[in-house]
């Protein structure tokens, strides 16, 4: 797998769906880059909402730990070479996917290689200890609010 594909979302259902939709129409082979969101203490019904797109998005539960922490959660379930973060209200082109055919990923020297195979199981609905207890930190606020 080439990339992957990260969003993290707190409470905006309605626009990480919308995130996710565009995701799923790139013009990058769809065997070549998965989607995860991370679902970082929501009480929307995001987590509910997001399987109805499909077995293609994979969505990980946590307790609200803040974007940091739910970008490094996405990180941890990713099994692409390349990682692409974006925030849950940012769309992209069909070409948003897309790794330049110049790039090469060193191997790293200690710790965890980009790349790895996936273990079983991993693309299903619910991943990382999947928990909606009270929240590990401050909540996000959605953008331009202060």
């Amino acid at each position: 797998m080439q990339a992957s594909v990260v969003v993290s979302t707190y409470n905006r259902r309605d626009v990480v769906l919308r995130t996710a939709r565009t995701l799923l129409q790139q013009e990058f082979p769809a065997s070549e880059y998965e989607i995860i969101v991370v679902v970082d203490g929501a009480t929307d019904g995001t987590a509910e909402a997001l399987p109805e797109l499909g077995e293609r998005v994979r969505v990980v539960e946590q307790a609200n730990r803040g974007l940091a922490g739910a970008r490094n959660t996405g990180a941890r379930s990713a099994c692409g070479e390349l990682l692409i973060f974006l925030d849950e209200d940012m769309e992209g082109g069909p070409e948003l996917v897309r790794v330049p055919p110049k790039l090469t990923v060193p191997e790293r020297r200690g710790g965890r290689t980009r790349g790895k195979p996936c273990p079983a199981g991993a693309h299903g609905p619910t991943e990382g200890g999947g928990h909606r207890g009270a929240p590990g930190g401050p909540p996000r606020r959605p953008s331009g609010q202060a």
